[in-house]
Protein backbone atom coordinates (compact mmCIF):
# COMPACT_ATOMS: atom_id res chain seq x y z
CA UNK A 1 0.00 0.00 0.00
CA UNK A 2 1.70 3.19 -1.20
CA UNK A 3 1.33 6.43 0.67
CA UNK A 4 0.07 9.47 -1.16
CA UNK A 5 2.58 12.32 -1.40
CA UNK A 6 1.88 15.15 1.02
CA UNK A 7 -0.27 17.95 -0.37
CA UNK A 8 1.41 21.24 -1.03
CA UNK A 9 0.01 24.03 1.12
CA UNK A 10 -1.57 26.82 -0.90
CA UNK A 11 -0.29 30.28 -0.33
CA UNK A 12 -2.12 33.49 -1.17
CA UNK A 13 0.08 33.90 -4.24
CA UNK A 14 -0.78 30.40 -5.44
CA UNK A 15 -4.48 31.09 -5.11
CA UNK A 16 -4.29 34.43 -6.88
CA UNK A 17 -2.11 33.09 -9.69
CA UNK A 18 -3.93 29.74 -9.79
CA UNK A 19 -0.61 27.91 -9.58
CA UNK A 20 -1.45 25.75 -6.60
CA UNK A 21 -3.81 22.81 -6.13
CA UNK A 22 -6.78 25.16 -5.72
CA UNK A 23 -7.65 26.21 -9.28
CA UNK A 24 -10.92 27.99 -8.40
CA UNK A 25 -10.88 29.55 -4.94
CA UNK A 26 -14.37 31.02 -5.40
CA UNK A 27 -17.37 29.01 -6.57
CA UNK A 28 -19.14 30.05 -9.75
CA UNK A 29 -22.43 31.31 -8.34
CA UNK A 30 -23.28 33.79 -11.09
CA UNK A 31 -26.78 32.37 -11.62
CA UNK A 32 -27.65 32.70 -7.93
CA UNK A 33 -26.20 36.20 -7.82
CA UNK A 34 -28.12 37.28 -10.91
CA UNK A 35 -31.35 35.91 -9.45
CA UNK A 36 -30.91 37.69 -6.11
CA UNK A 37 -29.90 40.95 -7.80
CA UNK A 38 -32.94 40.82 -10.06
CA UNK A 39 -35.33 39.90 -7.24
CA UNK A 40 -34.02 42.68 -5.02
CA UNK A 41 -34.37 45.22 -7.81
CA UNK A 42 -37.86 44.03 -8.83
CA UNK A 43 -39.04 44.10 -5.21
CA UNK A 44 -37.70 47.64 -4.84
CA UNK A 45 -39.44 48.65 -8.07
CA UNK A 46 -42.75 47.18 -6.87
CA UNK A 47 -42.41 49.01 -3.57
CA UNK A 48 -41.74 52.30 -5.35
CA UNK A 49 -44.81 51.82 -7.56
CA UNK A 50 -46.95 50.89 -4.56
CA UNK A 51 -45.69 53.94 -2.68
CA UNK A 52 -46.56 56.16 -5.63
CA UNK A 53 -50.05 54.64 -5.93
CA UNK A 54 -50.61 55.04 -2.18
CA UNK A 55 -49.68 58.72 -2.26
CA UNK A 56 -51.68 59.28 -5.48
CA UNK A 57 -54.73 57.76 -3.77
CA UNK A 58 -54.33 60.14 -0.84
CA UNK A 59 -53.72 63.23 -3.00
CA UNK A 60 -56.63 65.66 -2.76
CA UNK A 61 -58.50 63.67 -0.10
CA UNK A 62 -59.93 65.28 3.00
CA UNK A 63 -57.33 65.09 5.78
CA UNK A 64 -60.06 64.39 8.33
CA UNK A 65 -60.56 60.89 6.90
CA UNK A 66 -56.94 59.88 7.45
CA UNK A 67 -54.54 60.12 10.35
CA UNK A 68 -51.57 62.16 9.18
CA UNK A 69 -49.39 60.26 11.66
CA UNK A 70 -50.08 56.89 9.99
CA UNK A 71 -49.87 58.27 6.47
CA UNK A 72 -46.43 59.71 7.21
CA UNK A 73 -45.26 56.51 8.90
CA UNK A 74 -46.52 54.32 6.05
CA UNK A 75 -44.76 56.57 3.54
CA UNK A 76 -41.52 56.40 5.52
CA UNK A 77 -41.88 52.63 5.81
CA UNK A 78 -42.20 52.25 2.04
CA UNK A 79 -39.15 54.46 1.53
CA UNK A 80 -37.03 52.56 4.07
CA UNK A 81 -37.90 49.11 2.70
CA UNK A 82 -37.21 50.40 -0.83
CA UNK A 83 -33.77 51.60 0.31
CA UNK A 84 -33.02 48.24 1.92
CA UNK A 85 -33.99 46.35 -1.26
CA UNK A 86 -31.88 48.61 -3.46
CA UNK A 87 -28.91 48.33 -1.09
CA UNK A 88 -29.28 44.53 -1.06
CA UNK A 89 -29.37 44.37 -4.87
CA UNK A 90 -26.38 46.70 -5.20
CA UNK A 91 -24.38 44.77 -2.59
CA UNK A 92 -25.09 41.45 -4.31
CA UNK A 93 -24.06 42.99 -7.65
CA UNK A 94 -20.77 44.26 -6.26
CA UNK A 95 -19.93 41.05 -4.40
CA UNK A 96 -20.89 38.49 -7.01
CA UNK A 97 -18.23 35.95 -7.92
CA UNK A 98 -17.50 34.32 -11.20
Amino acid sequence: MALDPPLKESSAVDIINHDGPCKHPFPNRTNVSLLTITLGFVLALLLAITHHLFLSYLHGRDIGNFSQFWVKNASNGFANVFSICMAYAATRALLQTK
